[in-house]
């Protein structure tokens, strides 16, 4: 058995940011890059696998305000 690791890339607001740590989870990423964007702590975000590259995309979420 062969175990490969996928590359991640992460994108948000049409920026693609790299992989901070392999080894971090999905919420840590999002801890460690939410200093620069914090609509990160409420977004979500869909993933996509292609041609060996994870691609996490951040969709900020929308709310009502009051």
């Amino acid at each position: 058995m062969i175990v490969e690791t996928l590359k991640r890339e992460f994108v948000i607001e049409d920026v693609t940011l790299p992989d901070p740590d392999p080894t971090m989870s999905i919420n840590q990423v999002i801890k460690f890059y939410s200093t620069q964007y914090p609509e990160l702590i409420n977004s979500s975000y869909e993933t996509e696998v292609k041609d060996g590259i994870a691609k996490y995309t951040f969709k900020q979420s929308v709310g009502k305000f009051g």
